[in-house]
């Protein structure tokens, strides 16, 4: 029964916050079939984005004594049954099923037949609509823009941080992490770390409980977990590579994979063959669908390709960037593209890079609302010469950064596990340490 499932539903994100905020942007009232339940859905939305949860005097409060007997249906309902996925394609089909017979019916009583064109061409892409299909008049958004900063809010008194943490403190500190549909660039040249970086960032991501997703054109999942494992624990990568392990640090191997397997991690590895961006996008969808993914990886942007036909490497980059932004937007998650900076003829051991360093860098840029790059000096140091920085000091840069501007930030890499932590400068010693 269609009701019983709705009802599932609505118990599920009025009790459970999390559930809520991982699937508040795929529920829309249209979902639902009675008043009384929309009505729910509605007063739902309004509490948790001030921080609190519907209890039984706003529900005697907002509901007179005809629409109660349903809401006692809703509070009484045992959803723990239910899967949340599989419950939001049931509702979202039959809304399809429902506005679809509801057009067939409108347009068999209408003779007019200009009039029923055009109710047709309204009717189908009301239909197609999903997430999307929310009111989307000026009262709506405002309420919209209400409820994100009334979570804003309560996330800072909480000392949460509202947007995905990556662990680098300096940076969330300043941005707020990563937000919600945003497109992030990290750029750096080839053997720099971004890839070790970002690993970094989507297994802290995936810690602090955030399902993530990695899809790697270059790396198998072998050898990504591999360099998560050596990261973690600390071990050379060239030693894992020639096989050099004693007893200890195999005993520390079966511990780290214990770890992860009795958390029963959601980090989520897509190392396909299949490199098209509209794969990919399609693939990842589905992982945001059944998985929950909020935080997705990508390795990297000049590797992806297009089924369709295009004149210039340019605007293929222009349109891949352009589907990532849109798949962040339109998902509500954050995906974070991996570029190579062009080789060029610059002194890499002694200028920083720049967004004008990207491989096409004016459509990367354009679509990307934070670009980041890691400058490794003592990498790029050409023979002979003397880097001014120890062989350890790495700088992640916020070159293009919405709403948070442009920053700097000192970190500590280690060559040997590729694995990054933070400087803090120490004024009395005039210099930076690393904080392990």
């Amino acid at each position: 029964m269609i009701a019983d499932v709705e009802r599932a539903l609505l118990k599920a994100i009025m009790t459970d916050r999390d559930v809520y905020f991982n699937i508040h942007e795929r529920v829309y009232d249209r979902l639902f079939t009675s008043n009384e339940r929309r009505k729910l859905y509605h007063l739902i939305v309004e509490q948790w984005g001030l921080g609190k949860k519907v209890d039984h005097s706003l529900i005697k409060f907002h509901f007179n004594e005809d629409e109660l007997p349903e809401i006692r249906l809703v509070w009484q309902m045992d959803h723990t049954g239910y899967d949340v996925d599989n419950v939001l394609d049931i509702l979202k089909r039959s809304r399809i099923e429902r506005e679809t017979n509801q057009l067939i019916d409108a347009l068999q009583m209408e003779v007019d037949p200009s009039r029923k064109k055009q109710m047709l061409l309204d009717g189908a892409v009301k239909i197609s609509e999903d997430r999307d299909a929310k009111d989307i008049s000026f009262e709506t958004q405002m309420a919209d823009f209400m409820e994100d900063m009334a979570t804003r809010i309560n996330y800072k008194r909480e000392g949460k941080l509202m947007g995905i943490p990556t662990g680098l403190r300096d940076f969330d500190d300043f941005s707020g992490g990563f937000q919600l549909e945003e497109l992030v660039i990290l750029a750096a040249r080839p053997g720099n770390g971004k890839t070790s970086l970002a690993l970094q960032m989507g297994s802290h991501a995936e810690r602090m409980g955030i399902p993530s997703l990695i899809m790697s054109m270059e790396m198998s999942s072998t050898h990504l977990i591999s360099k998560m494992a050596c990261a973690d624990l600390g071990f050379s990568t060239k030693d894992y590579r020639k096989g050099n392990f004693s007893d200890e640090q195999l005993k520390a191997v079966y511990e780290w994979i214990g770890a992860w397997e009795r958390r029963n991690p959601q980090m989520y590895i897509d190392d396909s063959a299949d490199t098209t961006a509209e794969g990919m996008v399609e693939r990842a969808k589905k992982f945001i669908l059944t998985k929950g993914v909020k935080f997705i990886i990508i390795d990297y942007l000049q590797m992806m390709n297009l089924k369709m036909r295009v004149n210039s490497m340019e605007e293929k980059i222009a349109t891949i960037s352009r589907m990532l932004k849109n798949l962040a937007k339109s998902h509500g998650v954050v995906v974070v593209a991996l570029s190579q900076l062009s080789r060029g003829n610059k002194d890499w051991s002694k200028q920083r890079p720049s967004t004008t360093d990207l491989k096409y860098s004016g459509e990367i840029e354009a679509a990307a609302d934070v670009v980041g790059s890691l400058w490794y000096p003592h990498a790029n140091t050409n023979s002979g010469d003397e880097s001014l920085y120890d062989e350890n000091y790495m700088e992640f840069s916020i070159l293009k950064g919405r709403s948070i501007g442009t920053a700097n930030f000192q970190l500590n890499f280690n060559p040997q596990n590729q694995r990054f932590t933070e400087r803090t400068y120490e004024p009395k010693k005039g210099n930076y340490y690393a904080e392990f």
